[in-house]
């Protein structure tokens, strides 16, 4: 949820609000059963307009954001519609930024930022730091397997790791394996 590029970035600069396009694309690849919900969910706009480039799922997950609705509420009323039977659970329901602070002293805000440090990190955070959806805590604490990946390590493995109640649920689960998949 700490997303800030394409799509999903200029409507967190223009709207604020959490970072929906990786919850959009994971809801997207559990999708089987293909229909016109799931095509519209899915839709990008092409043009030279303002809405070029954005996804219609995104702006739908902005909406019920904008309408006061649960991020948790809005992704089960989506998964609904698209009938997703998986759980889906963000790891917090607040806006929050990636940080880095390279070796050097330079610190970088934003994902993206993140992404393209050409200079080894000392630290990695979140900013603000935000609280875990009770729903994410309590699913680590039960869970049998906690698969970490696969993903960019540093800014999709790593940023739910630094919520502090995240990642006390996985050191507090003795029973669950933890596999951690690496990318190619």
């Amino acid at each position: 949820t700490t997303d800030n590029g394409g799509s999903t970035g200029h409507i967190r600069h223009c709207q604020g609000g959490i970072a929906w396009g990786d919850t959009r694309n994971c809801i997207n690849q559990l999708i089987t059963e293909p229909s016109i919900s799931s095509m519209m969910f899915e839709y990008r706009f092409k043009g030279t307009g303002e809405l070029d480039g954005h996804n219609l799922g995104n702006l739908m997950l902005t909406a019920l954001d904008n309408l006061s609705v649960r991020p948790l509420d809005a992704i089960n009323l989506i998964r609904n519609m698209l009938k997703v039977d998986v759980n889906i659970l963000p790891m917090s329901e607040h806006p929050s930024d990636l940080s880095a602070l390279s070796v050097n002293g330079q610190w970088v805000t934003g994902e993206t930022n993140v992404d393209e440090m050409e200079t080894d990190l000392r630290r990695l955070d979140l900013s603000p730091e935000v609280p875990a959806t009770k729903e994410a805590v309590t699913a680590l604490a039960e869970a049998d397997a906690i698969i970490l990946g696969p993903g960019s390590f540093l800014t999709s493995i790593m940023p739910p790791l630094l919520l502090p109640e995240l990642g006390k649920a996985i050191a507090a689960n003795r029973k669950a394996k933890v596999i951690f998949v690496a990318n190619l």
